[in-house]
């Protein structure tokens, strides 16, 4: 739709949502949106008609620096191994080729729309963990922001006695 401004995907600390095939689905058209000029990652956002991909947690929002640090880093330990052309490659990581469906023909009609769009699945793996690294990176920042508050809190306190 013209009117939706980007798509949340909301992630648990496992990133539940990647061994989902109608989830990658969802995030393929997502990515297609973005980068077909529709949209903008968040650098580029300038505007609030631009279009994102948001990752949601319970704690917040990743990409905006949101989320615990705590989240922030399970969900990055479980993506910085995803491997899309095989679980053989990727012993602790996820594999979004082995995302499950509940019916067969939707998993393969997903499987040929992501290479379709794609060209493979490991392109798609490099586009979501591009994206994760500029969520990290926001959220990293939130976090260096949070504990130099603290510390100029305490020093300030040392500073009265």
């Amino acid at each position: 739709s013209n009117f939706c401004q980007g798509t949340a995907m909301i992630f648990d600390e496992e990133a539940m949502p990647l061994t989902r095939s109608w989830c990658l689905f969802e995030l393929l058209h997502s990515l297609i949106r973005v980068e077909g000029g529709q949209g903008h990652t968040r650098e580029q956002v300038t505007e609030p008609t631009c279009y994102e991909v948001l990752f949601c947690t319970s704690s917040g929002i990743l990409n905006h620096g949101g989320a615990s640090t705590e989240v922030s880093l399970n969900i990055g330990k479980r993506l910085a191994g995803l491997s899309l052309e095989g679980a053989e490659r990727c012993s602790t990581g996820l594999s979004l080729q082995n995302a499950k469906a509940s019916r067969d023909q939707d998993k393969q009609m997903i499987d040929l729309c992501v290479v379709s769009h794609m060209g493979s699945f490991e392109q798609i793996d490099m586009k979501l963990r591009n994206y994760m690294r500029s969520a990290l990176t926001a959220s990293r920042e939130a976090a260096i922001r949070d504990f130099e508050h603290v510390n100029q809190q305490l020093d300030a306190l040392d500073n009265f006695a």
